[in-house]
C-alpha cells in the first residue's frame, strides 16, 4: 500500500495533535503539583500559556476575590470548598485524567485566581469579571492555534448550605457534565484534632477521680449551674444558631466604614449577637444586684448597727444599678431601631 504525500500530512499532524494534548495534561498535572492543594493558581504571566487550546482534558478556572475589604462573603465561603473539590479529585485520580482505559487523555484539572493576590490583575481584565465569585469550564480543544476564550460560565450554587453540601451540588455537577468516574468528596483525616482530643479526654478523667471532691462541689452548685443556663439562653435567643445556620459574616463594609448592624429581622452580622448578648447580660447583672446586693448590704451594716453606713450604701447602689438599668434598656432599644426603623420606643436619642 502505498501513501500519498497528502496521508502523510494528516498522520504527521495527527501525531503533532497527540503528542501536544499529552504535553498539555502533563504540563497541567505539574501545575497541578506546584500550585496549593492540586489548584493551578493562574497569574498575569501565565494563565495565556494554561488554558490555551490544545488539550484533552477540561479546566474549571474559579475568579474569586478574598480580601476582607472587598466583602464578598460567598467568596471566604467557597475558598475551602474550591480546594475540596480537587483535593477530592485528585485523591483518586492521582494524574488528573477521568478513565484512561475508556476516555484515554481525558481528565479535569483546577485554576485559581484571587483578585486579592498581587500579579492577576490581567486575568480579570482579561475575562472582564465585574463581579466575583465566578467559574468558567475549559473544554478539551484539538486546535493548537485557538482562541482561551472559548468556555463556558458553570453555574454556583450560592442559595445551597455552604460546606459538604455545596461541595456535593458541585461534584454531582462536573460528574454530569463531564461524564466523570469515580469522583466523591474526601477530607483527610486530622489525626494530630485526634490524638489532642483523646489526650484532653483522659486529661479530664484523670482529674476527675484525682480531684473528686472538689469536682463534685462544682457541679451540684446550683449558682454555676444557674449562669451557665443563663448564659446559653440569651446567647441562643440572639441569634447564634441564626449565624451558624446562615454562615452569617462576623460584620459588614459600608459606605461610612465598618458595619455592626444589619437592617431587617432576617439579616444579621456575627458582631450583632455579641453586642447584644454584652448588653442583655448587662442588664440581666443590673437587675440582679439590684434584688440582692442592695438588701444584702443593707442587712449587712443593720447588723453592725452602722444605720448611716446602710442607708448610704443603699441609696448611692440602688442609683447606679437604676442609671445601668436605664442605659441597658436604652441601649437594646437603639439597637431595635437599627433593625426596624419603626420600632416606637426609645429612652435616649
Amino acid at each position: 500500500m502505498k501513501l500519498s504525500s497528502k496521508n502523510i500530512v494528516l498522520f504527521i499532524f495527527a501525531l503533532f495533535a497527540c503528542l501536544s494534548e499529552c504535553a498539555s495534561n502533563k504540563k497541567l498535572l505539574k501545575e497541578t503539583k506546584r500550585g496549593f492543594r492540586n489548584v493551578i493558581k493562574l497569574t498575569d504571566s501565565n494563565f495565556k500559556s494554561i488554558l490555551k487550546p490544545a488539550r484533552d482534558s477540561y479546566v474549571v478556572v474559579f475568579l474569586t476575590a478574598t480580601q476582607e475589604d472587598i466583602g464578598c462573603t460567598l467568596c471566604q465561603a467557597m475558598e475551602p470548598e474550591y480546594y475540596t473539590l480537587a483535593e477530592s479529585w485528585f485523591k483518586t485520580h492521582p494524574d488528573g485524567l477521568n478513565d484512561p482505559k475508556e476516555t484515554g487523555e481525558k481528565g479535569l484539572f483546577f485554576a485559581r485566581a484571587d483578585y486579592s493576590e498581587a500579579g492577576n490583575s490581567q486575568v480579570f481584565q482579561h475575562f472582564k469579571a465585574a463581579q466575583v465569585p465566578l467559574m468558567y469550564v475549559f473544554g478539551p480543544s484539538d486546535d493548537p492555534t485557538g482562541d482561551i476564550n472559548t468556555f463556558q460560565q458553570l453555574n454556583i450554587p450560592a442559595s445551597t448550605p455552604a460546606g459538604d453540601q455545596r461541595i456535593e451540588v458541585l461534584i454531582n455537577s462536573f460528574v454530569h457534565h463531564f461524564g466523570l468516574k469515580n469522583y466523591a468528596i474526601y477530607k483527610p483525616v486530622d489525626y494530630v484534632s485526634k490524638a489532642i482530643t483523646a489526650s484532653a479526654f483522659f486529661l479530664v478523667v484523670f482529674l476527675f477521680k484525682k480531684f473528686n471532691n472538689f469536682v463534685s462541689k462544682i457541679v451540684k452548685s446550683r449558682i454555676l449551674w444557674a449562669v451557665i443556663s443563663t448564659a446559653f439562653i440569651i446567647i441562643m435567643c440572639n441569634g447564634y444558631m441564626f449565624n451558624k445556620i446562615r454562615n452569617s459574616p462576623y460584620a459588614g463594609n459600608g459606605k461610612n466604614g465598618v458595619e455592626y448592624f444589619q437592617g431587617g429581622m432576617q439579616n444579621q452580622f456575627a458582631i450583632e449577637t455579641q453586642i447584644v448578648t454584652f448588653l442583655y447580660a448587662s442588664l440581666g447583672l443590673a437587675v440582679l444586684f439590684l434584688v440582692k446586693l442592695v438588701p444584702y448590704l443593707n442587712q449587712y451594716y443593720l447588723k453592725q448597727q452602722k444605720q448611716y453606713n446602710a442607708a448610704t450604701s443603699s441609696l448611692l447602689l440602688t442609683v447606679i444599678l437604676l442609671a445601668a438599668v436605664f442605659f441597658f434598656s436604652s441601649a437594646l432599644m437603639f439597637v431595635f431601631r437599627i433593625k426596624y426603623p419603626g420600632y416606637p420606643f426609645k429612652f435616649l436619642k
